[in-house]
C-alpha cells in the first residue's frame, strides 16, 4: 500500500511540475515574440536615423529628439532587462513533508512550491495575457449592452473604465442621458449590473484604486468618489471651483481635470484643491481649447484630446509640451474624443465623426487606423485599453464593444 501511495504522489508531483513548466514556457514564448517585434521597431529607428543623418533635416532631427524624450525606447529596454533577471532567478523547489519516515495512506510525501516564479508573475503582469501587437487586427470579443431596467432613454456612453473586483472583470461607464453611473459584471456565471443615480449628467470616469473610481460632470462643479464592490456605492462628493469634464487619475490621491471655461488642465488632490493649472503650452503657443478627454501615462504625464483644435497633446504635469499631434487629410482628426494608452505605451484615439480609432506611437507619430467603420464601428466616444482588450463605447449605441489586441501565446 505504501508503494502504491508513493507512485500516486510521484504522478501527482510530475503533473504539477508539467503544468508549471507549460505555464512558464508560454510566458517565455510570448516574451520572445514581443522581443522580436521590439527588434523590428529598433531596426526601423536605425534606418530612420540613417535617413535623417543623410538628409540633414532639422525638423526630422527634432522629431527624433522628441522620440528620445518620450522615453519609449528606454522603457522597452528596461522592461526586457527586468524580465531577463526574473527568469534567471526562477526556481522550482520540492518541499518534503515526510514525518519520521512513517508511511500510511494519509501521508503527504511533499509538494511543489513556487517562490521566485510567483515574483515573476507579479512583475510581468500584462505579459501573462499577451503584449499589445502594433500590427494586430483587432477581433470583436463581445458586445456589452449597458441599457438596464429603469432607464428613461437610450443610453449614451461617455466615459469607460475597467476594474477587477473579487476576481471579476467589472466594466464601469457613465450614462449621460440617464444621469447615472453603471457597473456591469458577471457573478456565478450570470450577467449583473448596478446603477447609481447622480445629481447631474456625468462625463468622465477614472479608476482611483483597486475598487474606487472618480466621476466628473458636464456642467456641475463637483467630482464624486464611488466604491465598486462591484455594486456601486457613493463614497463622497467634492465641490470644485470649476466645472471639469475631462478626468484622469495620476495617483490614488491626485487627479488631472480638464476645464473648458476657462480652458485649462488642473492638477487636483482628492479634496478638490488645485495644486497646479496649465492653460498654455510652450510660451503662449498651442492654447488648450477643449480638454474633455484625458489619460495618464505610465510616466505620470497627461495625454489629452481636444475636439476644438482637432489635436492630441502630451504634456507634463508642469505644463511642458512633449508633443502635439495635429494633421489634416486622411491622418487628421475630425472630432477626437476618448484617449487611452496600451501596455507598450502606444496611444489610441477615438475619432467620433470619422468612425475610427487611430493608433499613434508613444512619441505621437501616426501608425495606422486600428478600427474603422468597415468593421462596424459607429461614433466611438469613450475608450479604455486594459489587459490587451480595447473597450470602445459607441455614443448612442447603448453598448460597449470589446476587442482583443494581443500576440497569441
Amino acid at each position: 500500500m505504501d508503494f502504491f501511495c508513493s507512485e500516486q504522489k510521484e504522478k501527482q508531483l510530475l503533473e504539477e511540475l508539467n503544468e508549471i513548466t507549460e505555464k512558464q514556457s508560454g510566458q517565455l514564448r510570448g516574451r520572445i515574440k514581443s522581443g522580436e517585434i521590439d527588434m523590428q521597431m529598433y531596426q526601423q529607428y536605425i534606418e530612420y536615423l540613417n535617413q535623417v543623418l543623410k538628409s540633414g533635416s532639422e525638423t526630422d532631427m527634432f522629431d527624433i529628439y522628441q522620440m528620445c524624450q518620450s522615453g519609449a525606447i528606454k522603457e522597452a529596454t528596461d522592461r526586457d532587462v527586468t524580465f531577463t533577471g526574473s527568469v534567471r532567478d526562477t526556481k522550482i523547489i520540492f518541499v518534503s513533508e515526510i514525518d519520521e519516515m512513517k508511511l500510511h495512506k494519509d501521508v503527504q510525501l511533499g509538494r511543489i512550491q513556487q517562490n521566485v516564479c510567483d515574483v515573476m508573475d507579479k512583475r510581468i503582469g500584462k505579459i501573462q495575457s499577451g503584449t499589445f501587437d502594433v500590427m494586430c487586427r483587432p477581433a470583436l470579443h463581445k458586445t456589452v449592452g449597458i441599457k438596464v431596467d429603469g432607464d428613461r432613454s437610450q443610453p449614451y456612453t461617455y466615459g469607460i473604465t475597467v476594474l477587477v473586483v473579487d476576481g471579476e472583470e467589472t466594466l464601469v461607464v457613465t450614462d449621460c442621458s440617464n444621469t447615472c453611473l453603471k457597473s456591469i459584471y458577471t457573478k456565478n456565471n450570470k450577467s449583473r449590473h448596478s446603477k447609481l443615480d447622480l445629481a447631474s449628467n456625468p462625463h468622465s470616469v477614472t479608476r482611483l484604486g483597486d475598487n474606487q473610481v472618480a466621476v466628473s460632470f458636464w456642467s456641475h462643479n463637483e467630482i464624486v468618489m464611488v466604491l465598486v464592490t462591484p455594486d456601486l456605492v457613493l463614497e463622497s462628493r467634492v465641490t470644485t471651483k470649476k466645472k471639469y469634464m475631462g478626468l484622469t487619475a495620476l495617483s490614488p490621491s491626485t487627479l488631472a481635470a480638464g476645464c473648458t471655461d476657462p480652458p485649462c488642465v488642473d492638477i487636483l488632490d482628492v479634496s478638490g484643491r488645485v495644486m497646479r493649472s496649465v492653460s498654455t503650452l510652450d510660451t503662449e503657443k498651442n492654447l488648450i481649447c477643449n480638454p474633455s478627454f484625458l489619460c495618464a501615462t505610465d510616466r505620470g504625464d497627461i495625454l489629452l484630446s481636444d475636439a476644438v483644435s482637432q489635436s492630441v497633446y502630451y504634456i507634463t504635469q508642469g505644463g511642458d509640451a512633449v508633443f502635439t499631434y495635429t494633421l489634416t487629410g486622411e491622418r487628421g482628426l475630425s472630432l477626437p474624443r476618448g484617449i487611452t494608452t496600451t501596455s507598450t505605451g502606444h496611444i489610441l484615439v477615438a475619432d467620433y465623426l470619422a468612425h475610427k480609432v487611430i493608433l499613434l506611437t508613444p512619441a505621437g507619430k501616426f501608425v495606422r487606423d486600428l478600427l474603422t467603420s468597415q468593421g462596424g464601428l459607429q461614433y466611438p466616444y469613450g475608450l479604455m485599453f486594459c489587459d490587451c482588450k480595447l473597450y470602445v463605447g459607441e455614443y448612442s449605441g447603448g453598448a460597449v464593444k470589446v476587442f482583443t489586441c494581443s500576440i497569441p501565446q
